[in-house]
């Protein structure tokens, strides 16, 4: 999470303004506007919900920061910040995606990833059996680094950890398609011609960030309650991590109206502005962690 922080922050700034700007910029290159008419519902359900999650976790993040027993359900929040403002921008090219997570990460991997802004078309392509090559489209240079290592701020480090996890993430789902086909069809390895053929025929070509986001949740919901709150002594990083989830969101959800804004027009944009500052209950415009779209869009 750290890793992606620092390519938001090193990329495309730090304010709520310069992100959105940056992306509005991307986007202006990289799609096109909608040449049909778009069913905006089902563009701004999810966009809303979106912003519902991050708005959330930026709460957690001021006023949770040194409760570590927040950071697993926190996980989870980002998750479905970034799960529904997917949906959002994969509505405005009009996809039809199935109300999974599989589907969702498998729409994000074939149809658009290669148009989101950098760090979050990463994408690792399937090259033979069941390797993959990882890759940072707009930092080809990028090399792994240790997960377990520092980033200390260097984004060369910050790169090649999002590598990693992108690698690791290829062989989680790799390793998930096997145990199935073991299971299903009593195969003790994959040696076999026809082993090989059913594995790869299984197997996903393309590992995108939303295959990365999932396992990430996997993880908080199975493994980090402990992981992340069990101990006598607080890691040193750890009060910064709910900061870290929180920028990454909001960030996301920065792309995703610039995508919608490109793909529908800004005066849509304008108005789904006005409506959240006059509809979302509770809202507290002077509340920077509440409000952090102001100035933005």
């Amino acid at each position: 999470m750290k890793a992606l922080r620092t390519e938001i922050e090193g990329e495309h700034g730090s304010t709520a303004a310069q992100q959105y700007a940056s992306c509005s910029g991307h986007f202006i290159q990289a799609i096109k506007p909608a040449s049909t008419p778009v069913a905006t519902g089902k563009v701004f359900e999810p966009l809303y919900a979106a912003l519902v999650y991050a708005v959330s976790l930026s709460m957690a993040a001021e006023r949770l920061k040194d409760v570590l027993a927040a950071q697993p359900a926190s996980v989870v929040t980002w998750y479905y910040a970034l799960y529904f403002a997917t949906r959002a921008m994969l509505a405005s090219f009009g996809h039809k995606v199935d109300d999974t997570h599989t589907a969702v990460a498998r729409a994000v991997a074939t149809n658009l990833a290669k148009a989101l802004p950098h760090p979050f078309n990463m994408i690792a392509v399937r090259t033979s059996g069941e390797k993959y090559a990882p890759g940072l489209p707009a930092k080809p240079r990028a090399a792994p680094f240790d997960l377990q290592k520092s980033i200390a701020g260097d984004r060369g480090r910050a790169q090649g950890m999002l590598l990693e996890y992108l690698n690791g993430t290829a062989d989680f789902y790799a390793s998930k398609v096997k145990n199935r086909l073991r299971a299903k069809y009593k195969l003790k390895d994959f040696r076999t011609q026809s082993a090989r053929h059913l594995r790869d025929k299984a197997l996903e070509h393309q590992i995108a960030i939303h295959h990365c986001a999932y396992r990430y949740r996997g993880k908080a919901n199975y493994r980090d309650a402990v992981f992340l709150t069990y101990g006598a002594q607080i890691p040193l990083a750890a009060t910064a991590y709910l900061s870290d989830l929180a920028t990454v969101a909001r960030f996301y959800i920065l792309c995703a109206v610039s995508c919608v804004g490109r793909r529908v027009g800004q005066a849509e944009v304008t108005s789904f502005s006005s409506d959240l500052t006059n509809n979302l209950r509770g809202l507290n415009t002077n509340d920077p962690a509440m409000y952090f779209w102001r100035g933005a869009f």
